[in-house]
């Protein structure tokens, strides 16, 4: 009996330059890697801000809360000419508090001059948290002399002239919302220098916008290449979303259905309006900060990039179906991904 010889399977068809393909896959894999692994390490652009004062030779007290309450250094100096200003009536020479807050002393740096009263000499007072730095009659400082502080994280140093200067070791840096006096005028060599710590203030630098660029191409070249070497089965090119995607069922009705009617008539919460108003006061600090607590502390990268696209969609509208349309589109997507992966 004639038997029939099967049909030749058809040759699957390889694309051409497999070796090719690979070598481009294996060696954009490596530099993608490369880069991105070191965006965290490349160095950043920071803007350093200083608070000096006196300001355009006016004493008038300065209003400048840090954000990070201590500053990265502080220098104050203090020349006696003007603590003889406040020798007859006392009074705040230098103070990183306010008058009358509470706990000035034991958080801040204070240099005040006591007047003299019929029990005792008019004196001059330094106190850093809540450590007496100087407490002398104002008669025994010599003419000419000066008080200075330098404050950092690791150490400060207080001297006034004449005397050994007296060394803190560890970190005593006061906190700072802004430089306060009683002087009505500034005299030669009173000045002080507030360094704020501004570690946030940044933006990448060159070197670093560059990785951050050629590390996402080359994840695109080796993500191409890999699809290239995918295709020498001879199976063709895939759906990235199956055909399964497509077919909506009575459920997918009464689910996405029930999100869209809860959108308009379920009733808002308080994180709402707290991460709202945070995404419209960032459009105008230039920053994501938590408007309600801590100074308005930078809040990036937490609620990124969720916060920026409630900032961005406030431009539009404020209205609540319409900021709200995010966790809405996000509500939707994850019953999809549950309902045909899971």
């Amino acid at each position: 009996m004639a038997t029939t010889a099967p049909p030749a399977l058809p040759t699957p068809q390889r694309s051409s330059g497999p070796n090719r393909a690979r070598i481009v896959a294996i060696v954009a894999s490596i530099l993608g890697i490369v880069l991105c692994g070191s965006v965290p390490f490349l160095p950043i652009e920071q803007d350093t801000a200083v608070v000096n004062w006196p300001q355009a030779g006016s004493t008038k007290s300065v209003e400048a809360p840090l954000v990070s309450y201590t500053p990265l250094r502080m220098e104050a100096s203090i020349p006696c000419a003007s603590i003889s200003e406040l020798a007859a009536t006392g009074g705040t020479l230098v103070s990183t508090a306010p008058p009358g807050a509470a706990d000035a002393r034991r958080y801040g740096f204070v240099a005040t001059v006591s007047p003299e009263s019929a029990d005792a000499p008019a004196r001059v007072d330094v106190v850093l948290r809540d450590q007496v730095l100087l407490s002398t009659p104002v008669a025994d400082l010599q003419t000419g002399c000066a008080l200075t502080l330098a404050a950092e994280p690791t150490r400060t140093t207080f001297s006034a002239t004449g005397s050994e200067p007296r060394v803190i070791e560890g970190d005593s840096r006061p906190q700072v919302v802004g430089v306060f006096s009683d002087l009505d005028s500034a005299s030669a060599g009173l000045n002080v220098s507030i360094e704020a710590d501004s570690r946030f203030t940044s933006s990448p630098s060159v070197i670093k916008t560059l990785a951050m660029i050629l590390g996402a191409l080359t994840a695109v070249v080796s993500l191409f290449a890999l699809h290239r070497l995918d295709n020498r089965d001879g199976r063709g090119t895939r759906k990235f979303l199956p055909a399964r995607w497509w077919k909506f069922t009575v459920l997918d009705g009464v689910v996405v259905g029930t999100l869209v009617l809860w959108h308009f008539i379920g009733a808002t919460t308080t994180d709402d309006g707290y991460q709202f108003t945070m995404a419209r006061a960032s459009e105008q600090s230039g920053y994501m900060s938590n408007y309600f607590r801590w100074f308005a502390v930078p809040e990036t990268p937490f609620g990124t990039p969720y916060y920026n696209i409630l900032g961005l969609l406030a431009h539009v509208s404020t209205a609540s179906p319409w900021v709200r349309l995010p966790a809405l589109l996000a509500g939707i997507i994850t019953w999809l991904v549950i309902s045909r992966e899971v």
